[in-house]
């Protein structure tokens, strides 16, 4: 068993990477692949499955990261892991990967929020292009992964008769109505894979993921990049700024929670033929003014937050769903943060209390 994780150098892409190669996808893989080729990969696939790949040394591999930049000292250096830089829109250098020891593939490469709604050609290839070169690399080597797509839940927008998702209900059922490029990019993307899951060439999830909050480092150009800000940079003494309404209603997910779930989703069962491939992750409903109001809790000043408003930002997060009702996600096995309090506590158990 291997698993091929592309963005495996980003911040979720990291961690899980380190997660497998702990063993976490060891549990029942054999067993859970042998279902899954039976549902969609046929007799080809199994015939590809058993044959020889030529793997030779790299045998002992279990997770292959895939990035366009090199790995730096945080990436995990660990037996059974294998760093790779590389073009997944290149062919020539997916066929290399895709072999059929590769079992499992974790789509996580993308272009976030806000850089894909200023640059659209980027956005089109690493959202869209790169997932139709991955199938496409797949389908050739006819062996059906199971291929797990973050997807966001940036696929809804706003109704139509709703200005905002304050005053919007949304349900796994509510069609995507994608109010910024990146999310009509994943609702195209998410077809796709339902597409090739339903001819066989993968064995595809795609999790529509809440905001993932508390992102360490430096903010990135995702326009929910200052859910992570307004608690991180206060934690270090430094000022952040909030650009929303602070009684906008966000949708969260504490990493480690994002994780166990990307990894329940690898451990699937073969899901029946007419079942969707979408699933939308349970999530946890607050404000930017209940994360700030969580700081002095944890000794820092909700002062250093300066709310100035960005209607750019404000618009686009406005039309993401505050809440999400999730019922077939909660039945599936996926699971949802409780508290507000301990996605806070998370990040400072992980990235501030080592450093005092």
């Amino acid at each position: 068993m291997v698993a091929l994780i592309t963005g495996g150098r980003g911040f979720l892409g990291s961690l899980l990477a380190k997660a497998i190669a702990g063993g976490a996808l060891a549990e029942s893989a054999d067993a859970s692949a042998e279902e899954r080729g039976e549902a969609g990969g046929g007799a080809e696939g199994s015939a590809a499955r058993d044959s020889n790949d030529g793997a030779g040394a790299e045998a002992d591999v279990r997770v292959i990261t895939v990035d366009v930049t090199p790995p730096s000292e945080r990436d995990i250096n660990a037996p059974g892991v294998k760093h790779v830089v590389g073009d997944i829109t290149d062919a020539t250098f997916l066929a290399a990967l895709i072999r059929p020891s590769v079992t499992h593939i974790f789509h996580l490469a993308a272009v976030v929020s806000g850089a894909a709604e200023k640059d659209y050609d980027l956005g089109m290839m690493v959202n869209f292009d790169a997932t139709r070169c991955l199938l496409q690399a797949c389908r050739a080597a006819a062996h059906c992964p199971r291929l797990i797509m973050a997807s966001s839940v940036a696929v809804f927008g706003a109704p139509s008769n709703s200005p905002s998702n304050s005053q919007a209900a949304y349900t796994e059922d509510t069609p995507a109505l994608p109010r910024s490029s990146y999310g009509t990019q994943k609702a195209m993307a998410e077809l796709l894979l339902s597409d090739a899951s339903r001819r066989g060439f993968v064995d595809s999830i795609v999790l529509r993921l809440p905001t993932v909050v508390v992102r360490p480092g430096s903010p990135n150009a995702a326009t929910s990049s200052f859910c992570s800000s307004i608690i991180r940079e206060p934690l270090h003494g430094k000022p952040a700024t909030c650009p929303v309404d602070p009684a906008l209603p966000l949708w969260l997910q504490s990493p480690r929670t994002v994780i166990r779930n990307i990894l329940h989703a690898a451990r699937l069962p073969a899901l029946p033929p007419n079942h969707p491939r979408t699933i939308t992750l349970p999530g946890l409903t607050t404000t930017a003014a209940e994360l700030v109001g969580q700081l002095p809790r944890f000794g820092a000043d909700p002062s250093l937050v300066q709310w100035v408003p960005d209607p750019f930002i404000n618009d686009i997060v406005a039309s993401w769903p505050g809440h999400i009702h999730t019922p077939t996600a909660i039945q599936l096995g996926f699971q949802p943060d409780t508290e507000v309090a301990s996605i806070v506590e998370e990040y400072v158990q992980e990235y501030v209390k080592p450093m005092h």
